[in-house]
């Protein structure tokens, strides 16, 4: 069995202190982070795609071993009520396909408007048609 254990992010200024040393810059958390965790959800891609760049700061900053698990943007999972157009669905994938080897999983966040009656079925139609070299998580709200 592979148990991991993380959180739903890092970077949290609170964690100054209790978890992160005194003074510590932003840009070591995530570094710091990973020498006691070895996943992490990455919740800041539900608001946008990442940049190449910031992919390249995930991957460089964590152990070989470390995994991220990342949420699908709202614009595939909400405004388009998971019928997302193929051009958004490329460009999702494309940026975090940067990070491939080390995503756990992707994460379908439903949104609370979507209900059994037909939620199952558009659920099912868009992992049905999504890439089959990952693993997808289902987070029910």
């Amino acid at each position: 069995m592979d148990l991991r254990i993380g959180c739903v992010g890092y970077s949290y200024d609170f964690w100054v202190g209790p978890f992160y040393p005194r003074h510590t810059p932003q840009a070591d958390f995530l570094r710091l982070y990973s020498k006691v965790f070895d996943l992490v959800e990455i919740d800041s891609t539900f608001y946008t795609i990442p940049s190449p760049g910031t992919i390249r700061s995930w991957r460089d900053s964590v152990p070989e071993s470390f995994l991220f698990a990342a949420k699908f943007p709202r614009f595939i999972t909400h405004e388009n009520a998971l019928r997302p157009t193929q051009e958004s669905l490329d460009r999702f994938f494309g940026s975090i396909g940067e990070l491939r080897p080390k995503v756990a999983t992707l994460v379908v966040q439903l949104p609370p408007f979507l209900h059994h009656d037909d939620g199952r079925d558009r659920l099912l139609a868009f992992l049905d048609g999504a890439p089959r070299d990952y693993r997808y998580a289902v987070e029910f709200r």
